[in-house]
């Protein structure tokens, strides 16, 4: 028996009544050996017996072992050609649990059609019951076996009476020196949770971490015209390893991010063989690697929301899973022989593979028949991944400069009766709802802010949601805020909300942008923030009056300008294309201006000229300064920019609000410049 404390296995002693009743009960002296140097030969009648535990693994070389015989010597029992290994070089044995822990040896087999002359080894420790048998396990091994016990490999599976407890003491060190060893020379040593190379399950397939590590070993042991067994012995005493046949930077990023744009907008995944009518053919119609947004990631792994993606592969006697991140790490990787629980359900399109419950051995997806796919990775969905999603990650999304302000709504009836709901949302992405939770019937009051981990937009039916901190109920989490609007081009005559509450929730349906505070000096936007000292003072300027107000610099002289609607030669021109502000000044040509943007909230790029607008309605504005001197136009190197709040009711925002040079004609220049107009019903 052996327990498990932290890194450290230490092994359990046997009674001296339990030895003796192992030694009547599990005695075969079929397999006995008179060798006083060979372990006792103790096996099992009847290896499936309740007492038992199922060890199973992977044997490659950077490609599966397939027909290899593995051989077990456990503590006072052992086994040799106890099984051998299947296709994808995975065996399984059971074994008398009193017997644990086991030295596990791989011997012939074939690799890619080419036979096998290769002895490696693997350990059983603790409760690991996943044991891999690779170069990187032998290799590792032989350095704990030599530094524990003075012993060569070969000489510690024949052993009789094996210290596991020493040799266990060893295995975190030999890991750890293997791993350094390898990076120093440049190898890729795999970049998963808590990877383990003698526990960890992996796929060996090309793509997977482990394996093209195993594979590139091999390539170079073979280029240093040495084999496995040489290396293993100059290794265990202090030899060094040799170098990769393409070395890479001595110093690789331990976490690079191959996606330039990890947020991307993804959609659905094309399925050309959908099928539930049977595992069979289900497993087979979802079988392959798709592209998945990782939205959702523990703290401290922020760097793997993103882009990732999730692949399916084997077949249902054994099949797997790989959840990989954006930055290029697996958070999980099983297959159906590492776990203890596995499902294939196709009528819901479930694939979940249950291992423990931390994210690298707890893996649940759902892939549907028009290409939807999302799920989790964590016994508490730590992770969350999932296609056909609109907006994610860290960016803070333009919609929220759509919404900004105070939106006022009311609920349905519930048993609080019909109750209000206030929404302060800001360009920065936070949200602040106020209602009455409708379990409760008291005040309650939720504020999120979009911080990219957790957050998104999905379209869903035609409805778009905005969700922020997304993680499903039931998780331990009691505090979410969903937005739902229509359209997230423009800013909506209706929105939706839902926000939970510890204890309960609030919603409404029929939220309105509220404009009754038109008169507080805020000009009908609850947009406190973002305006310059400098664009404040042009907003007082204009003392609640519709207008436009600025600076002036020309030729180095700065003078403000306000300019209101009660001025005649100042235009307000509304379209469902565009907005105009035009000012025409007779006596002071200079003056002149013309602002036209989209008519819908939005921060625009200014363009050289008008007909640069009507192509790129969307995203575009103009602004143009008129002189009679030099004609009109927008300046090389301009930064210009336009900052637009539009509702039914009113036209509010600024021209210049970032810094800006040689924006307009001829030593001319505006800066600081708000804009406000009511619009007339």
């Amino acid at each position: 028996m052996s327990i498990k404390t932290g890194k450290t296995w230490i092994l359990a002693p046997l009674s001296l009544s339990m030895m003796l009743a192992l030694t009547g009960c599990w005695f075969d002296d079929s397999s006995s050996t008179s060798s006083s140097n060979s372990a006792k030969t103790d096996t099992p009648k009847d290896e499936t017996l309740a007492n038992s535990t199922t060890l199973t693994g992977t044997a490659a070389i950077g490609a599966p072992l397939v027909g290899a015989n593995v051989s077990l010597n456990c503590a006072g029992y052992n086994k040799s050609n106890a099984t051998t290994t299947g296709n994808t070089g995975n065996w399984n044995f059971a074994v008398p649990t009193a017997n644990l822990p086991c030295v596990v040896n791989v011997a012939g087999g074939t690799a890619n059609n080419v036979a096998n002359t290769q002895n490696l080894y693997g350990l059983s420790l603790g409760n690991q019951t996943n044991v891999n048998i690779t170069p990187l396990t032998t290799l590792a091994l032989a350095g704990a076996s030599n530094n524990a016990l003075g012993l060569k490999l070969e000489d510690l599976f024949k052993a009789a009476n094996i210290d596991f407890s020493k040799l266990a003491a060893q295995i975190d060190a030999a890991v750890n020196k293997l791993k350094n060893d390898l990076t120093a020379q440049g190898f890729n040593y795999p970049n998963i949770v808590d990877f383990n190379p003698f526990f960890t399950a992996f796929d060996p397939q090309a793509g997977n971490s482990y394996d093209d590590l195993l594979e590139a070993v091999m390539a170079a042991i073979q280029a240093a015209n040495s084999n496995l067994a040489a290396l293993t012995t100059t290794y265990a005493t202090g030899g060094a390893l040799p170098s990769p046949l393409t070395t890479p930077s001595p110093n690789p990023n331990p976490n690079p991010n191959p996606n330039p744009n990890p947020t991307r907008e993804l959609g659905l995944a094309t399925l050309t063989a959908y099928s539930t009518e049977n595992q069979e053919k289900f497993f087979a119609g979802v079988t392959g690697t798709y592209p998945v947004a990782i939205y959702r990631a523990p703290a401290g792994k922020e760097s793997h929301i993103g882009e990732g993606s999730l692949t399916i592969s084997g077949t249902t006697d054994n099949w797997s899973m790989s959840l990989k991140a954006a930055n290029g790490d697996i958070i999980s990787s099983l297959t159906s022989k590492s776990v203890f629980v596995k499902q294939l359900t196709p009528f819901i399109g479930q694939l979940f593979l249950n291992g423990g419950t931390t994210p690298d051995r707890y893996l649940n997806a759902f892939v549907k028949t028009n290409g939807f796919i999302e799920g989790t990775a964590g016994g508490e969905h730590e992770y969350g991944f999932r296609n056909n999603i609109v907006a994610y990650g860290s960016k803070v999304p333009e919609v929220f400069s759509k919404l900004t302000g105070r939106w006022k709504g009311t609920t349905a009836y519930t048993l609080c009766g019909v109750t209000d709901v206030v929404m302060d949302i800001t360009a920065e992405g936070k949200i602040t709802n106020t209602g009455t939770n409708d379990t409760s019937c008291k005040d309650a009051s939720q504020s999120l802010t979009w911080n990219g981990n957790d957050d998104i937009i999905v379209l869903e039916q035609g409805v778009y949601n905005i969700m922020l901190d997304a993680k499903p109920n039931g998780t331990g989490n009691i505090n979410r805020i969903t937005l739902t609007l229509d359209d997230l081009a423009k800013t909506p005559e209706i929105l939706g909300s839902l926000t939970n509450v510890p204890g309960g929730a609030f919603k409404t349906q029929n939220a309105k942008f509220d404009t009754s505070n038109s008169n507080d000096g805020n000009n009908g936007s609850n947009n406190k923030d973002g305006l310059t000292a400098e664009e404040k003072v042009a907003k007082a300027r204009l003392a609640g009056q519709g207008g436009i107000s600025g600076i002036w610099d020309y030729d180095g002289t700065k003078t403000p300008f306000t300019y209101t609607k009660s001025r005649t030669n100042l235009k307000y021109t509304i379209t469902n294309r565009a907005i105009s502000i035009q000012y025409d000044d007779a006596a002071n040509p200079k003056a002149n201006m013309s602002i036209t943007f989209p008519p819908r909230t939005g921060t625009y790029p200014c363009a050289k000229s008008y007909t640069d607008f009507p192509d790129k309605g969307k995203n575009t504005s103009v602004v143009l300064f008129a002189s009679g001197e030099v004609g009109q136009g927008i300046g090389a190197g301009s930064t210009c920019t336009v900052k637009a709040h539009v509702t039914a009711d009113i036209v509010e925002g600024t021209v210049f609000s970032e810094n800006a040079t040689n924006t307009l004609v001829k030593g001319g220049n505006v800066k600081s410049v708000y804009f406000y107009h009511a619009i007339e019903k």
